[in-house]
């Protein structure tokens, strides 16, 4: 973000607050210290206790402590979490931030996602990575709504946020219609590690706005597995229920 873009977000947070009204049905905040009046943050299905230890997702399967996706399926990370569902308040925080801009939405609750991470007995975190626009999708757009998720973790955790270590390098469509194989095509080899010396041996939190199928999350851990990263964790705001 250029230093003119930084004044005018300055300037428009000032004069017409973006946590002024309820992110979900836009009422005035008052008494509130949350993007959302207390009618809707009960309306916004946030992730309990009783989830898949491997992906974070709110589902057991059979007797096992994973969910049906993990129990079949092989995933290039260690170990994942979420702040909420992505149904349909999920989905509207996450439009929120993303085609509406509300980037200080995406830090506050980044931040809250930073506070569930240091709840967790994790390794020692050398850096965290959010996952990246390919800069065509990012002039687009005008920012990436990971790294502002990224910078809102960085509150409660004190690893260095690195940006352009891992870059996109490929322009891939929209996955929202895809199904979970073409999603798992359409990704294929969109990601690459700009300096592989800086990820050996360490341990990456890799950080996005949603985890549906786990392809995006996937792809991006095997590239830093394979640049020789020790494990690779993930921290997503909204998770699909299967």
């Amino acid at each position: 973000m250029s230093t003119f873009d930084e004044i005018k977000e300055i300037l428009r947070e000032s004069l017409f607050p973006s946590d002024g009204q309820c992110v979900l049905c836009k009422r005035l905040l008052i008494f509130e210290r949350s993007p959302f009046c207390f009618y809707c943050m009960g309306k916004v299905h946030w992730i309990g206790e009783s989830v898949c230890e491997k992906c974070g997702k709110e589902e057991i399967y059979g007797h096992t402590r994973l969910c049906l996706d993990c129990n079949y399926n092989i995933h290039n990370y260690h170990q994942g979490i979420a702040l909420f569902t992505y149904t349909r308040e999920g989905k509207k925080i996450i439009q929120d931030i993303k085609f509406q801009g509300n980037k200080k939405l995406g830090r506050d609750l980044g931040d809250k996602l930073g506070q569930k991470i240091k709840t967790k007995n994790w390794d020692e975190i050398h850096m965290i990575l959010p996952v990246p626009l390919h800069p065509n999708r990012e002039r687009e757009r005008g920012f990436n709504q990971s790294w502002e998720i990224a910078r809102g973790i960085t509150k409660s955790i004190s690893s260095p946020l690195v940006n352009n270590l891992l870059i996109r390098v490929r322009d891939t469509p929209h996955q929202t219609d895809l199904t979970k194989r073409e999603r798992e095509r359409n990704i294929k080899n969109a990601f690459s590690v700009k300096d592989q010396q800086l990820v050996v041996g360490k341990t990456i939190l890799l950080v996005d706005d949603v985890y549906t199928t786990g392809s995006t999350i996937n792809e991006c851990g095997k590239v830093l597995m394979d640049g020789g990263a020790e494990k690779v964790y993930f921290a997503v705001l909204a998770i699909g229920q299967r």
